[in-house]
């Protein structure tokens, strides 16, 4: 059995799950678990800002633009709903790019 260690959130001591072992770093309260998740995640958007650049700026210029425009915007499509993943989805090793009507 894996000794007991510190919370990284709470700082209570647990028991880690011995499937887990050294990777374990919270005692496993939900509010410790999101709390470690939004720690790692605002780390790693630390170390990668750029990721998302692209996804925030046509998210930007759409929510800018009037709404009778937002058809038309090419990184949009036919779709009401932009998401993401259609215009950035590599097929094949070529990305899609939306028919404009």
């Amino acid at each position: 059995m894996a000794r007991k260690r510190p919370c990284g959130v709470c700082s209570t001591w647990f028991y880690p799950n011995p499937r887990q072992g050294e990777q374990q770093h919270t005692c496993g309260r939900p509010d410790c678990r999101k709390e470690w998740h939004r720690r790692a995640c605002a780390k790693w958007h630390g170390q990668n800002p750029y990721y998302d650049a692209h996804t925030r700026l046509v998210r930007r210029l759409v929510k800018d633009e009037a709404p009778e425009q937002r058809g038309r915007h090419p990184d949009l499509g036919d779709d009401t709903v932009w998401s993401a993943s259609a215009t950035t989805t590599p097929v094949h090793g070529v990305a899609l790019n939306r028919a404009v009507s």
